[in-house]
């Protein structure tokens, strides 16, 4: 057993109980904001926004951390497979997270926080200024993502 598949394994269970706390936390606080308005839109006679009602995925707490933490791991295990272990890894690993925390929150709300959209572009432009070799293939994977989206 390679020391990089050990290296993203401990990676994977150390950050999966973050990346878990941080969906419930960023799930709770786009409710409230939402439940907030829709108060507010009542009281002023507004149209209401409806609430999505996605899946609760902190019905078991502890359950849903082991699940989050083993599947943190699995992504990490599964990417050291196709990376080699350099910063490409390292940041590839960040995103990988931020991804998997944008899905639990998705799934939860229906909703991607915004910072997260910014965290990514930041680790972008890191990964650029670290590979400027490849830097005409980035920008037109950037524009092309950008202008469907």
């Amino acid at each position: 057993m390679s020391y990089q598949i050990i290296v993203a394994a401990l990676a994977g269970l150390a950050i999966g109980p973050f990346v878990a706390s941080y969906g419930k936390i960023a799930s709770e606080k786009i409710n409230k904001r939402d439940l907030e308005y829709n108060e507010k839109a009542k009281a002023n006679g507004e149209e209401l926004i409806d609430l999505p009602e996605g899946m609760n995925l902190y019905k078991n707490n502890t359950l849903s951390m082991i699940i989050i933490t083993a599947l943190s791991a699995i992504l990490l295990l599964i990417l050291s497979s196709f990376t080699k272990f350099d910063y490409n890894f390292a940041i590839f690993a960040v995103i990988t997270e931020i991804l998997l925390g944008i899905s639990i929150v998705d799934f939860q709300v229906y909703e991607i926080p915004i910072e997260c959209n910014g965290l990514i572009l930041l680790l972008g432009i890191i990964h650029l200024i670290l590979d400027r070799s490849n830097w005409l293939n980035y920008l037109i994977g950037f524009a092309a993502v950008s202008l469907i989206f």
